[in-house]
């Protein structure tokens, strides 16, 4: 695949599967959207849209940001990054579910367990800009959020619980990712959670695991506005920051989790 030029502008009957069928025909244990940003919303991603609905050059523009837009050939291997992302869920949701249910964990916002496309496509195209000397294919390998999950464990069930989903997606074939793990459960501001990343063999997708507490999840729910606005300014930047810190006073009142220090193995940066 070539480098992007810049713009001169700015299985059915598994145990898994009858689980998942159960929680989305009752609704229970987890909360639609909850914790999303708000381009994901719509599951399975934003309608399809032609070249022809777009000016100029681009196969695809932000709809709220022309600037960040996409080529035909990057746009083309983005939708085929999406479909693949899709083939793999249907392998990945079953055993995050069993592994879930076995522990006493909620699965938050399980219907947009799949980004959405003009969430991806602003993913991919800030990393292009961001680096002129780096191609869609080099971008895409770098996304490790096509499918995700949020994993959530009352405080007193947190570390056990968020060790035993971890050896149970092992146990099933399931692939960690040490080096993109990330362990925030540090005192002070900043974003709490843990965060971590898969890969699935059969199709070699990667996939995300959150793992939080209700006080957690619910400082990252309350900040996605935020961290939305904070895509679409100049990093390091005055609103930035401005925003960064507002972020960081919401963080920075949760309360950690007993024994959260025993899963800091979990951190790709040790």
């Amino acid at each position: 695949m070539a480098k992007r030029k810049r713009s001169d502008s700015s299985d059915g009957d598994a145990p898994g599967a009858q689980l998942l069928s159960g929680v989305l025909r009752s609704g229970r244990s987890f909360r639609q959207g909850d914790g999303l940003p708000s381009g994901d919303r719509t599951p399975g991603g934003s309608p399809d849209r032609t070249p022809d609905d777009l000016p100029g050059d681009a196969a695809w523009k932000h709809p709220d940001n022309p600037d960040k837009a996409l080529s035909r050939d990057d746009n083309a291997a983005v939708d085929k990054f999406l479909d693949d992302a899709r083939k793999a869920e249907e392998r990945t949701t079953p055993s995050i579910l069993k592994a879930m249910d076995e522990n006493d964990g909620r699965p938050l916002g399980l219907d947009y367990r799949l980004k959405g496309e003009d969430s991806l496509k602003l993913k991919v195209a800030n990393m292009l800009d961001e680096d002129p000397d780096l191609d869609v294919d080099g971008a895409l390998k770098k996304v490790n959020d096509s499918v995700r999950y949020t994993v959530e464990f009352d405080e007193g069930k947190y570390a056990k619980g968020a060790e035993n989903v971890h050896n149970s997606l092992r146990r099933d074939g399931f692939e960690p990712v040490g080096d993109r793990g990330r362990f925030n459960w540090d005192e002070g501001p900043g974003y709490k959670g843990i965060n971590t990343t898969w890969k699935d063999p059969q199709t070699g997708t990667q996939f995300e695991v959150q793992y939080h507490t209700p006080d957690s999840f619910a400082a990252k729910q309350s900040t996605h506005d935020l961290y939305d606005q904070m895509k679409l300014v100049e990093w390091g930047g005055s609103d930035w920051k401005r925003l960064q810190a507002e972020q960081d006073k919401t963080f920075g009142a949760v309360k950690l989790p007993d024994g959260v220090e025993s899963l800091r193995w979990m951190d790709g940066k040790r």
